[in-house]
């Protein structure tokens, strides 16, 4: 009897299975759902299988599952699947609209935006009226964003005589046209009856910035654009000057003294 009891401990333990499930953090709450019920869900279909969720406040991405080695495997499977699930659906678009036809964009008792959400099966959230963003996020399948992105570009064409147009800029200049917080930036689309400037996503090498507003003011803030590009296309020549790092303190000179002398002197 003794033996026997061994016998199916240890293979008991032998087909026990831990298991570290990469998961990313964001996800952790949807799929344990706003009160518990989606992953109620999970551990009823998979009874023998304990699901640890890492504290919010460790930021770690790692779900332990613990079970009988095949269901392990199969509720791995069936997490994985959703995770795949999620991301495909969590593309996000930022879509800049002037403030002014946010209310066409929602229409008559939310009819419009409702016909968006439903017909390209995405999440749409416009900035609260009294809030000074003008940014629109579109949330779902990354086709069905641009869908939605779309439309919702064509009603403000259809409102205004807006205007677009691509200005290529070397990526390196980038950061300095934006400027410290975006206030060179801003400045000029608050200067150009507040045209939107887009600058591509850093690092992805994208050269190309694009300006949309009214006609007569998209013009002007491409001039300006343009022309703030080549000064700092001009004050960017880099030389390297060779000084062994003993003679680094004379350049410096006491204080700053001296390097500071050769920038202000030279500019």
């Amino acid at each position: 009897h003794t033996c026997l009891c061994q016998a199916v401990s240890t293979l008991a333990s032998e087909n026990e299975r831990t298991k570290d499930l990469i998961i990313e953090q964001r996800f952790h709450r949807t799929i344990i759902g706003q009160k518990g019920e989606r992953i109620r869900e999970i551990r009823d279909k998979f009874p023998e299988v304990i699901i640890n969720f890492p504290d919010p406040a460790q930021k770690s991405d790692i779900v332990q599952l613990r079970g009988p080695k095949n269901e392990v495997e199969k509720c791995t499977k069936y997490m994985q699947k959703m995770v795949a699930d999620l991301v495909e659906n969590s593309y996000s678009i930022s879509v800049p609209i002037f403030k002014q036809f946010h209310k066409n964009i929602i229409g008559k008792g939310g009819a419009n935006i409702k016909k968006i959400r439903e017909e390209s099966n995405t999440k749409i959230d416009l900035p609260a009226e009294n809030s000074n963003s003008e940014t629109i996020i579109i949330t779902g399948k990354r086709a069905n964003c641009e869908a939605a992105r779309s439309r919702i570009l064509s009603i403000q064409k259809d409102l205004a005589n807006i205007a677009e147009v691509e200005v290529s800029i070397p990526a390196k200049l980038h950061n300095s046209l934006i400027g410290t917080k975006g206030r060179l930036i801003r400045s000029i689309m608050e200067e150009c009856g507040g045209v939107h400037i887009h600058f591509p996503v850093e690092g992805s090498g994208s050269d190309t910035v694009v300006i949309r507003g009214p006609s007569s003011d998209v013009e002007k803030a491409k001039k300006q654009l343009l022309h703030l590009a080549e000064e700092k296309q001009t004050k960017s020549f880099t030389v390297d000057i060779r000084a062994k790092p003993e003679y680094h303190k004379f350049l410096i000179g006491k204080g700053g003294g001296k390097i500071r002398k050769v920038r202000d002197s030279t500019g």
